[in-house]
């Protein structure tokens, strides 16, 4: 099976050597075809590699920068509120004392449970 596509740089000038010779044979007319066909292709090719911009924006570059903007405007505006401590209301001393003793509660029932499960396993 034939290579359909050589490798070889001396296939490829003979190659070329050939195509060059068909097309000094060709007329005028069509060489000039050819000519403005391959300007055309190549001009569509560079196009393709140029930045696509956002039409609506103008300019391709905004949009990157918006989005920093954004980043930056949504963390200044939550930043002291992640950072402010908690602020509980304050309590008089009865509230205090009943939070106190509710901890106690809580606290002594812990215990309870506690001697009643070693109580289970002993």
């Amino acid at each position: 099976m034939k290579d359909e596509h050589p490798q070889d740089p001396a296939s490829i000038d003979a190659i070329e050597r050939n195509l060059r010779r068909q097309e000094e044979a060709l007329p005028p007319e069509v060489n000039a075809r050819l000519a403005a066909a391959r300007r055309d292709a190549v001009a569509r090719m560079a196009a393709q590699d140029e930045p696509r911009r956002v039409p609506w924006l103008g300019m391709s570059g905004l949009l990157p920068a918006g989005g920093l903007l954004a980043a930056g405007v949504a963390a200044a505006i939550l930043w002291p509120v992640a950072q402010s401590p908690l602020q509980l209301p304050a309590l008089d001393d009865n509230e205090m004392a009943a939070a106190t003793e509710m901890e106690m509660l809580d606290e002594i029932e812990l215990i309870a449970w506690l001697l009643e499960q070693d109580a289970d396993v002993g």
